[in-house]
C-alpha cells in the first residue's frame, strides 16, 4: 500500500482511504456483517485512514466503526477521520458535547483527524468564528481529544481562500476528480492548498461512481488507451498522481471494489504525461455528454415529499452514460417508490441551497419526467 507523509504534521497515511459513507445495506441499515468483512479487508490491505461523519448512513456510520474497528483492532493500527456536524451545533457549548457524542459512538478516546463538515466561507465567517470553533479545536488538541483538525468544503476556490488565510489548518479535504479539475474549478483549490503546504485529502474521486461506468466514445477511449484497466482504477490514479494529495477517499460498498481499489493503490503507479493527455481526451467526450452533476451526497435529503433525488438523477445519469433509455422506465419504477418519483416534484426550490453542486434540482426533474414520456412515446 502506497504511505504518504502529511506535511506540517509529518502523519504517514494509506494513500487509499476507506469513505464509510456508502457501506453495504440490508433492509434499510448497515449490513455488518458484509461491512465488517470490508474493514478486515481493508486493514489487511495496508489502509489505516478511515473515514466517516455524524450523519452518514443516518447517524450510524461512526457506531459501526466503534464496534467494528474499535472494538476489534488495535487502535495504533489505524487513524480515524469524522467531522464536526455544522447544521447541529448553534452555540458554543455545542461544540466539545457534540465531540464528546461522537467519540462514544466511536468507542474510542480520540480522533485522529477531526474536520468541520461543509465548511464555506460564508458559514465560517458569519457563524463558526465568532463562536470561537479555532480555539475550540485546539483546545481539543490539548486535551488529547483530537489529533488534527481540519474542514471539509464545497465552496468555491475564492471560497477555500479565504478559509485557509484566516486559520491554522492541519489538512483539507475537497472534491477532486479528473472532470471536476475544470467543471469545478477543482484545479485552482488544489493549488491554494499546495500554496500553502496544506495536505489535500480527496473525496468524490470517481464522482460518486460516474467515473467508473462511461457511455460508449468516453469508454472507448479509455480503452485504446488502459487496456483491460477499468475506468475506475484510472480516476484513482489520476488523482493519486497529484503530489499534494495525501489521501484518496473511496466509498466501497463490495469485495470485489475493496480488491480492485488496493491493486490499484499497492504499488500506486503514478499516471504518465501520456495517460494524462488521454484522461483530458475522455474528459472533452464526457463533457459533451448531458448528465447531471450529482455525487449522491445525500444533502438534498430535505424535501417535504420525500422525493428520492439522487436514486433518480442516477437512473438518468445511466440512461445517458450507457445509452440504455429503458434505465428511466423498469429500473426506475422497481427502486424509486410511488410518490417519491420526479413525477411528484412540486418545484418547491428547498432542496437547492443544500446542493454543493449548485445543480438545477427542480429542473433536472421536470427534465427526467419530458424524458420518461418520451421514451414511452417511442416504444
Amino acid at each position: 500500500m502506497e504511505k504518504r507523509r502529511m506535511q506540517k504534521i509529518f502523519e504517514e497515511v494509506s494513500l487509499l482511504g476507506f469513505g464509510c459513507m456508502r457501506l453495504p445495506q440490508k433492509n434499510g441499515a448497515i449490513d455488518y456483517e458484509a461491512a465488517e468483512k470490508l474493514v478486515d479487508m481493508a486493514l489487511e490491505g495496508g489502509i489505516t485512514y478511515f473515514d466517516t461523519a455524524y450523519y452518514y448512513h443516518d447517524q450510524t456510520s461512526e457506531s459501526f466503526l466503534g464496534k467494528a474497528l474499535t472494538a476489534r483492532h488495535p487502535r495504533d493500527q489505524y487513524t480515524i477521520a469524522t467531522k464536526l456536524p455544522l447544521s447541529v451545533v448553534q452555540e458554543a457549548d455545542d461544540l466539545e458535547r457534540v465531540l464528546d457524542l461522537q467519540l462514544k459512538r466511536l468507542n474510542t478516546s480520540y480522533v485522529d483527524f477531526y474536520l468541520c463538515h461543509g465548511l464555506s466561507a460564508d458559514a465560517y465567517f458569519n457563524k463558526f468564528k465568532p463562536m470561537g470553533v479555532e480555539a475550540f479545536l485546539k483546545r481539543m488538541v490539548k486535551a488529547g481529544k483530537i489529533r488534527y483538525y481540519g474542514f471539509s468544503t464545497h465552496d468555491k476556490p475564492e471560497g477555500l481562500k479565504q478559509l485557509i488565510d484566516d486559520a491554522e489548518w492541519d489538512f483539507v479535504q475537497i472534491q477532486l476528480n479528473y472532470l471536476d479539475w475544470t467543471e469545478l474549478d477543482a484545479k485552482t483549490a488544489y493549488q491554494h492548498l499546495v500554496d500553502k503546504d496544506i495536505p489535500v485529502v480527496v473525496m468524490e474521486p470517481v464522482r460518486g461512481g460516474g467515473l467508473a461506468n462511461l457511455a460508449d466514445g468516453p469508454r472507448q477511449l479509455l480503452e485504446r488507451r488502459f487496456g483491460g484497466q477499468s475506468a475506475a482504477s484510472i480516476a484513482l490514479r489520476w488523482v493519486g498522481s497529484l503530489p499534494g494529495v495525501k489521501v484518496v477517499l473511496s466509498g466501497m460498498t463490495e469485495p470485489y471494489q475493496m480488491e480492485e481499489n488496493l491493486d490499484t493503490f499497492s504499488p500506486f503507479v503514478p499516471l504518465t504525461e501520456a495517460d494524462k493527455l488521454a484522461v483530458a481526451n475522455i474528459v472533452t467526450a464526457l463533457k459533451s455528454l448531458p448528465v447531471i452533476p450529482c455525487t449522491a451526497c445525500n444533502y438534498c435529503n430535505v424535501c417535504p415529499n420525500d422525493i428520492s433525488i439522487p436514486r433518480i438523477f442516477a437512473r438518468y445519469n445511466n440512461y445517458v452514460m450507457f445509452e440504455r433509455p429503458e434505465e428511466l422506465i423498469a429500473p426506475y419504477e422497481r427502486f424509486i417508490g410511488e410518490g417519491h418519483r420526479a413525477e411528484d416534484c412540486e418545484a418547491c426550490g428547498i432542496c437547492v441551497p443544500f446542493c454543493p453542486q449548485s445543480i438545477d434540482i427542480p429542473g433536472w426533474m421536470q427534465r427526467v419526467v419530458e424524458k420518461r414520456e418520451e421514451i414511452r412515446q417511442e416504444r
